[in-house]
């Protein structure tokens, strides 16, 4: 079975979120997860929809967003755009 991420379609971080629910164990003394609910979120830029990436264990894929590698890319695991926001984020 492939393993799979959620990112966002529009900005393409896996920096994503789901509504659930957690009850609390006096045993354990730790919170438990309970149910998980289907809305999910970007936590980057508040998209609500978001999008199952296949990942692979080739190192031709952008590590963020899966795109595939343009020559010259990845020495990071990065595609140019994932690369640039992350440069961006850093720089703010």
């Amino acid at each position: 079975m492939a393993h799979i991420k959620l990112a966002c379609p529009d900005c393409g971080t896996d920096d994503v979120g789901r509504e659930a629910t957690a009850h609390w164990d006096i045993d354990t003394q730790a919170w438990v997860l309970g149910s998980v609910y289907d809305q999910g979120w970007c936590n980057n830029c508040g998209n609500r929809d978001l999008v199952e990436v296949e990942l692979s264990d080739d190192d031709d894929t952008c590590s963020t967003c899966g795109k595939p590698l343009d020559d010259g890319q990845g020495y990071d695991g990065l595609c140019g755009d994932c690369a640039d926001a992350e440069e961006d984020e850093n720089a703010g």
